[in-house]
């Protein structure tokens, strides 16, 4: 009962290119771009209100490091402080609702096409998907575009927003010391681009193995009184724990990469922190800079710290969604072998009572490489009526051609005189 691989229904499949796969959700994010662009209005305003405190810092310190500062100076620099704290809250939940929300409306969206798309589907599909492999699209693969479209949207325009701004202030405060700190960029990036495309493989894999998983449980326990008839417990416990620990070891190994990336971002940021220390710290003594103007331009590195470090997670994210994005537009793209054509019958057999007539009828199933049925030709009338013969002779499959489950080519099979392919 163990379940056969999907990626093997999947072999000589071409995957789609990423502007037909992104075409499933552009649509959406166009009929919401209201909403999508008050949340982004809300996030971009949270990250430059999240700039100007660091800028009041340094108005504080320099105050107090000339003797300057007065009670009142300081209790009104944290009084700005405080309220810029509170906008900042209101404006955190406002984008959290709208974009946060709006991806939750794509996964919905995503889901009602699934299940009415699967819905014309006919016998052919399913004989080649699992039902395990469908629950994986409309589970694992739905949440991971919702993340990619939610919170990975968000730390992608976060990350890039204030790390744009923050070195535009770090700039204005001393250019080398700016250098300096960014130096190790090119580093995380030649990671993130080598660590990406094995996480992208990792992943689909993942995936995959999920489907199997979920396959092996369903017809389990919907076969449970066969199995417990012989006395196939231990075998099922064997091959549940197999693809158990083939699954533990695949998300181990996507572990690997995204444990790699999280690290590596937060190294190219500490080690720029370590260069600002060192060498901005050689400048406040020299009077290059001011006390302030360190203390606001650390403040600055330490903001620029989490989209560096949100670069590996965004990558993940976005790798992830991209998979499951495909893996869906690849189901999207299943049609249906039996095609309902409506035309005006080339030919029509005069018959006395209705029922079928079979003529040189031959019929392969997709994946055979030899025909269940070969030149069959008879008439069936009406009345109960009964068809023996032995194993594997397509008894099943004549029943299943007489139900229009799967199609045959045109002048083979008439009902009442019409050609069935010529009936809606």
């Amino acid at each position: 009962m163990k379940p056969e691989s999907t990626a093997q229904a999947g072999q000589g499949r071409r995957p789609a290119g990423k502007r037909a796969v992104l075409g499933l959700v552009l649509p959406i994010f166009f009929r919401h771009r209201r909403r999508l662009a008050l949340g982004l209005v809300a996030l971009i305003a949270v990250d430059f209100l999240q700039l100007i405190i660091p800028h009041l810092l340094k108005i504080g310190v320099d105050s107090l490091a000339d003797g300057t500062a007065t009670t009142n100076h300081l209790l009104a620099i944290g009084g700005l402080i405080l309220l810029i704290a509170l906008v900042v809250a209101i404006l955190r939940f406002t984008w959290r609702y709208l974009i946060v929300g709006f991806s939750r409306l794509l996964e919905c969206n995503l889901r009602n096409r699934i299940f009415s798309h699967i819905l014309t589907l006919d016998r052919s599909f399913f004989e080649q998907r699992t039902t395990g492999d469908i629950m994986a699209h409309a589970s694992n693969d739905l949440l991971a575009v919702q993340m990619a479209c939610g919170m990975g949207l968000v730390a992608a325009v976060d990350a890039l927003v204030m790390s744009c701004a923050a070195i535009g202030f770090m700039v204005h405060i001393h250019l080398r010391l700016t250098l300096l700190a960014l130096l190790p960029m090119p580093l995380l990036a030649l990671c993130t681009r080598l660590l990406a495309t094995r996480l992208h493989q990792r992943f689909n894999i993942v995936q995959e193995q999920f489907s199997l998983l979920t396959e092996f449980v369903r017809t389990t326990l919907v076969s449970i009184r066969l199995v417990k008839a012989y006395t196939m417990e231990n075998l099922q416990e064997r091959d549940f724990e197999q693809l158990g620990r083939a699954y533990v070891r695949s998300n181990i190994r996507v572990a690997t990469i995204q444990g790699l990336l999280f690290p590596v971002a937060g190294l190219v940021g500490n080690v720029g922190m370590l260069l600002v220390l060192y060498f901005g710290g050689r400048l406040v003594i020299a009077g290059r800079i001011s006390l302030g103007d360190f203390v606001a331009f650390i403040t600055y590195l330490y903001m620029l710290v989490w989209p560096m470090m949100a670069i590996g997670w965004v990558t993940s994210l976005g790798q992830r969604g991209m998979t499951s994005l495909g893996r869906i537009h690849e189901l999207l793209s299943a049609a249906p072998r039996l095609q309902d054509r409506v035309r005006v019958p080339e030919k029509r057999l005069t018959i006395p009572v209705p029922g079928f007539r079979l003529r040189d009828l031959s019929f392969a199933y997709p994946a055979a490489t030899h025909p269940a049925l070969r030149h069959v030709s008879l008439d069936i009338g009406p009345g109960i009526l009964g068809l023996t013969g032995r194993t594997g002779s397509g008894k099943s499959t004549l029943c299943k051609l007489l139900a229009r489950l799967y199609p045959v080519a045109d002048g083979c099979l008439f009902f009442a005189g019409s050609d069935v392919n010529s009936l809606p």
